[in-house]
């Protein structure tokens, strides 16, 4: 994103981020950060939830993409997203237990769309469509808990492990296409 306001906003969150938790940050707070007026800050965004979406979805986000998830690639997205996590430990440990359901939302969507595809990739998906939705949000909010219990921790687990006990909730191992265990 080249924007150079945009970007000031942007970073004049983050900065903040990394000394108060979130529900103790406002507008203005960000504006006077950012070194913009206010009404700049309105301009991009409707409130301090939308700043903290963007930066989720440029974040750690950015690494999942449930319309191309794959058996192939599962480990490999999910790798990115607890890595980005943990060198911004500090951004997200102030913001997803602080967001009002903000993060827990966000990737709820993305995680359930993606793990719907993975277990219809591997016949595991429920056949009645109304089971399958609500197994895949089953799953997203497992995986959700999971990451905000590991970043509480500081994220002392390496991103492996909790991707093997992540598979273990699932209740089924992942598995590549000759059968072999991803991880």
């Amino acid at each position: 994103m080249k924007n150079g306001k945009l970007d000031q906003i942007l970073e004049g969150f983050r900065q903040i981020v990394q000394k108060e938790t979130f529900d103790k940050i406002s507008v203005v707070e960000i504006a006077r950060v950012a070194n913009v007026h206010r009404k700049t800050v309105y301009y991009y965004f409707t409130d301090k939830y939308d700043i903290l979406r963007t930066v989720y979805t440029l974040g750690a986000l950015r690494h999942v993409d449930p319309a191309n998830l794959t058996l192939d690639n599962f480990t490999t997205q999910l790798d990115r997203l607890l890595n980005e996590l943990k060198d911004n430990l500090v951004l997200y440990q102030h913001t997803v237990t602080y967001d009002d359901g903000l993060w827990d939302d966000l990737s709820s969507r993305y995680f359930s769309e993606g793990l719907a595809r993975l277990r219809k990739e591997q016949d595991t998906l429920a056949a009645d469509p109304d089971i399958a939705h609500y197994e895949s949000y089953l799953y997203a909010g497992a995986l959700n808990k999971m990451i905000i219990e590991w970043l509480q921790a500081d994220g002392d687990v390496p991103p492996e492990k909790l991707i093997l006990a992540f598979q273990h909730v699932a209740g089924y191992p992942l598995f590549d296409k000759n059968g072999l265990p991803l991880y």
